[in-house]
């Protein structure tokens, strides 16, 4: 969560048409202003305060940082999280988007290694019921990656046929 409103800039020729397009009243080169967190442009250096939007961050305020480095790492859900917290909440699902990216599902294994018959057989017996990740996630058979090198030793749950 952002915790600045405002911040301290300078005139700078860099800047000066943005501000003066947020109707800001130019002085002179070098002059500090405040400037709105709204106004500030996505690539932003000034430094804002923020806090970590996890309700269990074992250390919420943090140190300040620069709006660049805060908008880049909102999430999908429009909050931020501070480095640990999004390890904790988000590396299970980043690892699995990668595998996926990089390597090929169950899903695909299946229909490229068995007969047609039997990967059907297979993905019909496919249990989503009981597969669903910690974050409460249904998993298919497309969601899971097939790892032949034994590293990816997670189980997954079939239905007797």
């Amino acid at each position: 969560m952002l915790i600045s409103k405002t911040v301290m800039m300078k005139w700078h020729p860099r800047n000066k048409k943005w501000y003066e397009g947020k109707e800001y009243p130019f002085t002179k080169i070098g002059d500090e202003f405040e400037v709105k967190i709204e106004d500030l442009t996505d690539g932003s250096s000034a430094e804002v305060n923020v806090k970590c939007d996890c309700e269990d961050c074992k250390n919420p305020y943090l140190s300040p940082m620069t709006y660049n480095n805060y908008n880049k790492n909102i999430k999908n859900d429009g909050k931020y999280y501070c480095r640990n917290c999004t390890i904790k909440l988000f590396s299970g699902e980043i690892v699995r988007i990668s595998r996926l990216k990089n390597g090929k599902s169950f899903y695909d294994w299946c229909y490229e290694n068995l007969s047609k018959d039997e990967a059907d057989k297979m993905i019909l017996r496919w249990d989503y019921d009981k597969n669903i990740n910690k974050y409460g996630k249904i998993l298919s058979p497309q969601d899971v990656s097939y790892n032949s090198t034994g590293i990816n030793k997670k189980g997954y749950w079939f239905r007797l046929s």
